[in-house]
């Protein structure tokens, strides 16, 4: 997904209407002045041959039937999803002689959610015609009539010319003015805007409030999980939108960032070896959610969730860098801190942590029997002498479930 702003002047987005997808020109971006944020849509054919007024002698379109018919029905025949982003937008529309109060060729400022657009906008001018607006980017291609049914569109500009107050502005098929007379048929052709930054589906259909998606293909029932796994999942939505995601393991948070959207990611808790030694055995539920408030009326995701089942009965721990030594150490005693009921366990240490094949002696039974451990090496490859331990445990023949709280100990 894109947002509406990305599309350039010419190109078409899909609104329904009528529970029907119509085509529509973008036409202007930052309508009707510059920096407003908004872009106009203007609808790609016309709509069924409609008078401007029902009232002969009637040219005004602040008055007009069209203008009202437009601004207050045919809004409503689009997706009601769509209906509060259309907005009001401030147009120019120059007096007829039919106004009550205002004398001819007075400049008004409507406020309009649905529109025609002016001749000036259509990039035509005439004596008889006000300059309403600008011409907007596209205004050749909006000129030739849209569909086969009509030979002609309204414009909101009043024709001025003689007679007086019978006639608005239509483009005719060849793509030129003409004075209609206002009870008389001819196409409407709806403009609106919409926020620049709503969001449009790759179909190039518009949707207002698009929610992130969240694509995981893998089993929604991991089964049994025996070490740490990779359960990878990607984030799509609209693109530039920022969209925060959130994973939880038995609804507790364990994660929140700002995603890439697209790019392959990996729910931490169960990935991450630390993190899944965390994780207690037994049955447990991942959730991955999404969501952004960047896109107009943005929603969350559909939560993605994952249940596995823990059974780890074995374990291994080492010091990720040796501790320091200046001189070779000789000996070492440790103290495993815990509960170890019945527990298999081996303890393996060295004095040359550093080298880059290290010599492992197995201290064992001097840990068991809480005793010190002479070292036996006395060579090193690397500058400095360093410790490190690596402790191997698991359940016995008991079954009983254990833990390791701490290793502690000393080295001279």
């Amino acid at each position: 997904m894109q947002r509406l702003s990305n599309f350039a002047p010419g190109q078409f987005v899909m609104v329904l209407e009528n529970n029907v997808l119509q085509d529509f020109f973008v036409a202007q971006h930052d309508y009707p002045t510059a920096g407003s944020g908004r872009t106009l849509l203007v609808r790609r054919d016309h709509l069924t041959p409609h008078v401007f007024n029902t009232a002969n002698l009637q040219n005004n379109y602040s008055t007009s039937n069209a203008g009202s018919w437009l601004d207050q029905t045919y809004v409503l025949t689009l997706q009601q999803n769509l209906q509060p982003h259309i907005s009001a937008v401030g147009i120019t529309s120059v007096v007829g002689h039919s106004h009550p109060t205002l004398p001819p060729w007075t400049n008004l400022l409507l406020q309009r959610r649905a529109f025609l657009l002016s001749a000036t906008e259509f990039g035509l001018s005439d004596s008889a015609v006000g300059i309403e607006g600008s011409a907007v980017p596209i205004a050749a291609q909006l000129r030739p009539v849209g569909n086969s049914a009509n030979s002609r569109q309204w414009t909101r500009s009043s024709f001025l010319g003689a007679p007086a107050n019978t006639r608005a502005a239509t483009v005719q098929a060849n793509g030129t003015l003409f004075g209609a007379p206002v009870t008389q048929t001819a196409g409407l052709r709806p403009a609106f805007t919409l926020p620049s930054a709503i969001a449009v589906m790759p179909s190039g259909e518009i949707v207002p409030n698009p929610a992130p998606t969240i694509n995981y293909s893998g089993d929604i029932n991991l089964g049994n999980v025996f070490a740490p796994r990779n359960v990878g999942y990607t984030v799509t939505g609209v693109a530039g939108d920022t969209v925060t995601v959130t994973e939880r393991l038995d609804g507790a948070i364990t994660r929140r960032y700002a995603v890439t959207l697209g790019v392959t990611q990996s729910f931490q808790a169960l990935g991450d070896p630390l993190e899944f030694m965390t994780i207690l055995n037994g049955e447990r539920t991942l959730t991955i959610e999404a969501t952004t408030n960047n896109t107009v009326g943005a929603q969350d995701a559909t939560p993605v969730n994952i249940t596995f089942t823990k059974i780890v009965h074995s374990g291994w721990i080492s010091l990720s860098n040796a501790l320091p030594a200046d001189d070779r150490p000789e000996v070492i005693r440790l103290s495993i801190i815990g509960q170890l009921i019945d527990a298999e366990l081996s303890v393996f240490v060295c004095n040359n942590g550093n080298d880059a094949l290290p010599t492992w002696e197995n201290a064992t039974d001097a840990v068991v029997s809480g005793i010190n451990y002479i070292f036996s090496n006395t060579t090193k490859t690397a500058t400095n002498w360093g410790v490190n331990v690596s402790v191997d445990f698991g359940r016995g023949a008991s079954n009983t479930p254990g833990y390791i709280q701490s290793i502690q100990g000393a080295f001279g």
